[in-house]
């Protein structure tokens, strides 16, 4: 349970560090390297899994899609 929330606080960490950096005025015509929009989709997506895990773990239950009869 230790590393899925050290998992779940890492992802949130990387997602507002992308967050930040997006906000940031940029200067006209210099392109940005850094996708953090992409950063933060993959970063939000590892929060969901990590938080289904943490569910999971809690309840002593797997979580069980909608459609998985």
């Amino acid at each position: 349970m230790t590393a899925t929330l050290l998992f779940f606080f890492g992802s949130a960490a990387v997602f507002l560090f992308a967050l930040w950096r997006e906000r940031q005025p940029k200067e006209d015509g210099v392109p940005r390297w850094i996708p953090y929009t992409g950063i933060q989709f993959v970063a939000l997506l590892a929060m969901v899994l990590a938080g289904a895990h943490l569910v999971t773990l809690w309840t002593g239950t797997p979580l069980i899609g909608r459609f998985s009869r």
